[in-house]
């Protein structure tokens, strides 16, 4: 949706595209993407649909505070549920 711009702030994301044949929305990113997601204060459920390049396996890193995770990701689009730890800012 074009509208997550206001929900939650994008750094070094491409523009949204539709799913061939669906009406869900992706955005390619780049090495330095970052998304900013609000701290409630407490340990927070993050839900990713993610899918990596065509030909090969890609890696994600995630950083929370000072909780880092690197994993590989393949082709095939697949669902992430994490659960993130709480920080003691209010962005993480």
């Amino acid at each position: 949706m074009d509208d997550q711009l206001a929900v939650l702030p994008l750094t070094d994301f491409y523009l949204t595209k539709h799913l061939p044949g669906s009406v869900r929305t992706f955005r390619w990113t780049q090495m330095g993407s970052s998304l900013d997601l609000p701290n409630p204060g407490q340990s927070v459920g993050l839900q990713l649909f993610i899918f990596g390049r065509p030909s090969d396996p890609a890696q994600v890193h995630l950083a929370v505070g000072d909780a880092h995770l690197d994993w590989f990701i393949q082709p095939k689009p697949r669902r992430y549920d994490l659960v993130l730890p709480a920080t003691g800012r209010d962005l993480f």
